[in-house]
């Protein structure tokens, strides 16, 4: 009897490992694409990943020590991932003083790991702050206005991309 419940157990525990197995195959291979350069070096897609888990941990430097919170990605153009923050709140303050940040961002089951890092450049471009109220209405709600003196608009230029995945454990990528 013992031996009978045993199986049934392993099969069933067998078949959630398989099912997690191809989900994880699937987003690994949803997420990257192949280059053709490099005889089949692959490159990471960050851009279509951040697109899809929105909400992330974003870090900075303060006296020294990491210091992290929750954020939000807007969008990307190419290496730029931009966010946005107020120019009255310690991130903008310790970002200025040290541009260095990274952002992690994870599928809801952990399947998938993706951490992006390299230097802040602040911009004022009134289309892209446009672009970013119009695409979220809670910033509009917010800020109302592109040209609102606290709305800070600034992008990561991503230097490097680090993953992890249950297939492939961790990869670090330089952009």
């Amino acid at each position: 009897m013992k031996l009978e419940i045993f199986k049934a157990g392993f099969y069933f525990v067998t078949r959630i490992q398989k099912s997690a197995f191809l989900k994880i195959k699937y987003y690994y291979g949803k997420i990257h694409k192949t280059l053709n350069t490099q005889g089949g070096f692959k490159m990471i897609d960050f851009s279509s990943f951040l697109k899809e888990n929105l909400n992330g941990i974003f870090t900075t430097v303060e006296d020294e020590k990491p210091k992290s919170r929750a954020f939000q990605f807007l969008f990307s153009d190419g290496k730029k991932v931009y966010f946005c923050t107020e120019n009255n709140k310690a991130v903008y303050k310790q970002i200025k003083e040290n541009p260095n940040v990274s952002f992690c961002v994870h599928k809801p089951d952990f399947s998938y790991v993706l951490s992006i890092s390299g230097k802040v450049t602040f911009t004022n471009d009134i289309n892209l702050k446009e672009k970013a109220l119009n695409k979220y209405p809670a910033l509009k709600e917010i800020f109302k206005i592109p040209s609102n003196p606290v709305f800070e608009l600034f992008y990561v230029d991503v230097e490097e991309v680090d993953t992890f995945d249950f297939v492939n454990g961790s990869k670090k990528e330089k952009i």
